[in-house]
């Protein structure tokens, strides 16, 4: 067994400022996931969850064993409670997310799944009993006046099959940076990659035609290899220092940046309301950023306590 091996698991940990640097730059990589959804050309919902989630299991599965080696199984069983309960919500809320694009706009999914850092407060507040910093609850209730502003509009347009699949997804990936943190003094890796192994099972009962184009596998692949396993390993990483509510925040600058890219690339045009709203929930990312990263020290707490 090597050193790294043995080493504790809070030794790993980041520092609270590189975890929320790390947190900011998943958001901006996993903001990708809707357009490459989107670009899929014939694969169905089933048929996309099971190639992704061979990317997914594959990838991080890969990189475990790299890290542990001999000791892999070892590392597996230390997720214990907290790693299945996030390996299931991942998993589910996977599910959901993918069925969602299929019925509404990836705008609409966008700005539903931003109530996430409410309801991950929530859950950390009655599971974890984590005190949210007045920091956080200032940028939360703005973002949430931006969150409102355009989910009426995507309400008035969208479909509400969609929009009910986004909010699940949204209390799924609560529930997931909940139990990620919950287990914040364990390696979580070998959860995400469980995530993927139960998705793709699960799946592949619902397959009935296995086959899919090379264009169709190929971003499958490349939502599950790289954006998703990598995003997911490095989500639970940070979790170790940055508290579920503050996580769930900062990501919400996907919520603006997905629709941009499905703007951009496909035409799909976000209404005023997007804009309005997606330029109020940035002003809350980048001031709760600004305050956590380049205020002084005095006025960053380094870790969850209570103010």
């Amino acid at each position: 067994m090597t050193s790294s091996d043995t080493k504790p698991a809070a030794a790993w940990a980041p520092s609270y400022r590189r975890g929320v640097a790390i947190a900011l730059g998943i958001a901006c990589v996993w903001s990708f996931s809707g357009l490459i959804f989107r670009s899929i050309e014939e694969a169905g919902p089933w048929e996309v969850i099971f190639y992704r989630s061979i990317g997914v299991s594959l990838g991080v599965s890969l990189a475990v064993v790299l890290r542990y080696r001999g000791s892999t199984w070892l590392a597996c069983r230390r997720i214990a409670a907290p790693g299945i309960a996030a390996a299931l919500c991942l998993c589910a809320g996977t599910l959901l997310f993918i069925h969602a694009v299929q019925l509404t706009t990836i705008a609409n999914i966008s700005f539903l799944i931003a109530v996430s850092p409410f309801i991950a407060a929530a859950l950390a507040w009655l599971l974890l009993r984590e005190t949210v910093t007045l920091r956080t609850w200032i940028a939360a209730a703005v973002a949430l006046c931006g969150v409102l502003v355009m989910v009426f509009d995507g309400l008035a347009l969208g479909d509400a099959t969609g929009i009910f699949l986004a909010l699940g997804t949204a209390t799924l990936m609560a529930g997931y940076a909940v139990s990620v943190r919950l287990g914040r003094n364990t390696d979580m890796t070998p959860a995400v990659a469980l995530s993927g192994i139960l998705a793709m099972f699960g799946s592949a009962l619902m397959v009935s035609d296995f086959s899919i184009s090379w264009h169709d596998l190929g971003l499958c692949l490349l939502q599950g290899a790289f954006i998703s396993a990598a995003c997911n390993c490095l989500f639970a990483y940070a979790a170790r220092s940055v508290p579920a509510a503050e996580l769930m925040l900062l990501g919400l600058i996907e919520t603006v940046l997905a629709p941009t890219w499905v703007w951009l690339v496909i035409s799909e045009v976000p209404s005023l309301a997007t804009v309005i709203g997606g330029a109020i929930i940035l002003i809350a990312i980048i001031g709760h950023a600004y305050s956590t990263i380049w205020l002084p020290s005095r006025l960053v707490r380094a870790g969850p306590k209570p103010m």
